[in-house]
């Protein structure tokens, strides 16, 4: 027998199925749902929860539930196909193209006016919120006002390669190979770079110090985990090593993870977990919508660097209208990611 939750829902369902409900009408109120199924007003909400996290309604505050227009179902979406891993955008029909469609719709009911108003340029501080929950269960354990959002690695890249860092260091240091998107936004900033080898086996780490003891390097760019196209992790002796010598020199470190997400070892720690965030930049990027070139990423600057970034972003006008960080506060309320 079907539970109560799971007979609202198929109610509600065929209701919507038989048009006895059409779009932008609303739904039952939750207090009549109860007295027809003779059940408690937590499980229809309940279920009017699982029917809005499938896209058939929509909340709207202080007034109920509603069809979503043009709307029945949402589709389980099937794989076929070999999955082209050569480029960063995703395949067009794996994109949630629903789900941030239903986060759109939250947040302009949620937001309203606000939504196209100037923001804080640390990013908004209930999505800061979500994302230091979100880091702590990957042994990043950051404050709020320690994390930095921005539209994409690369800002932050722009960002971090204009701005003074503690220190007369003037150059950033680079693994060979690296992102070239990252050297894009260093030529661009007039930035020097200057390389060091990194093959199988890592890098030298010999060579390593002698660099962060010239005096020239203000920070190291690395990407520790999956370098592309090595496709090598540094091990976690490796990763010490590097962070003890940093913090020797007074170097710092901007960590690219772009990758986390597909690591299987738990104990892979990023190099900003072993540094107790004095030296390390930690930059995590979290999706790209191919429908509008957008995506969103976060940094989790030293307590000693957090007000030139700040100042920085603010001055560059990345403080300006923008709902996509609203929008990703929304994904990560709904589905705690």
């Amino acid at each position: 027998m079907d539970t109560k939750h799971e007979q609202i829902v198929a109610y509600m369902i065929r209701e919507v199925e038989e048009g006895h409900i059409r779009p932008g009408h609303k739904l039952p109120s939750i207090r009549a749902v109860a007295h027809m199924f003779s059940c408690s007003p937590n499980t229809v909400v309940h279920a009017y929860q699982t029917l809005e996290r499938e896209d058939v309604i929509y909340a709207v505050s202080k007034s109920g539930y509603y069809l979503v227009e043009g709307k029945v179902r949402s589709h389980t979406r099937t794989e076929s196909g070999p999955i082209d891993f050569a480029s960063t955008t995703p395949r067009g029909d794996f994109l949630p193209f629903q789900q941030i469609e239903h986060c759109l719709r939250q947040a302009i009911s949620l937001y309203k006016e606000e939504l196209f108003g100037y923001t804080d340029p640390q990013g908004i501080a209930n999505l800061r919120n979500e994302l230091r929950k979100h880091f702590h269960a990957q042994q990043i354990f950051a404050q709020p006002g320690q994390i930095v959002v921005v539209t994409g690695a690369q800002q932050a890249f722009s960002i971090l390669t204009r701005m003074p860092f503690p220190g007369e260091g003037q150059a950033v240091l680079v693994e060979q190979p690296t992102y070239f998107g990252f050297l894009a936004a260093a030529d661009v900033a007039g930035c020097p770079v200057i390389g060091i080898q990194r093959d199988d086996q890592g890098i030298d780490l010999g060579e390593l110090e002698a660099h962060f003891g010239s005096g020239q390097i203000k920070f190291f760019f690395t990407v520790p985990r999956f370098l592309n196209p090595l496709g090598t992790s540094y091990s976690l002796e490796q990763k010490k090593r590097i962070v003890e010598l940093a913090s020797k020199y007074g170097v710092y470190i901007v960590e690219d993870d772009y990758l986390a997400d597909l690591e299987e070892d738990a104990k892979a720690d990023p190099l900003y977990a072993l540094d107790d965030g004095k030296q390390v930049i930690y930059i995590k990027s979290f999706f790209q919508d191919n429908s509008s070139g957008d995506s969103n990423g976060c940094r989790h600057p030293p307590r000693t660097t957090c007000r030139p970034v700040h100042k920085l972003q603010e001055r560059c006008g990345h403080s300006v209208a923008d709902p996509l960080p609203r929008r990703a506060g929304a994904i990560h309320e709904e589905w705690d990611v």
